[in-house]
């Protein structure tokens, strides 16, 4: 087998085992409000690039300013 195709292989079975237990975990006390997050982007893609601080002040509105 080719050797790109292993590696590609082995990427995609540990990302897919990451985002499986973290769906699965089950902690002791609740996470903190905020918006959901992409496993290794986390928000970027929720984030306005143009004007950051009107995404920031949005999730300050709806999660509280402490969070943000």
């Amino acid at each position: 087998m080719d050797t790109t195709v292993i590696a590609i292989g082995a990427v995609s079975l540990v990302a897919l085992l990451s985002v499986w237990k973290s769906k699965t975990k089950s902690t002791s006390l609740p996470l903190p409000p905020g918006p959901r997050c992409i496993p290794f982007l986390g928000n970027v893609l929720d984030i306005d690039t143009t004007e950051p601080h009107v995404s920031y002040t949005q999730w300050g509105h709806q999660y509280g300013s402490s969070y943000v």
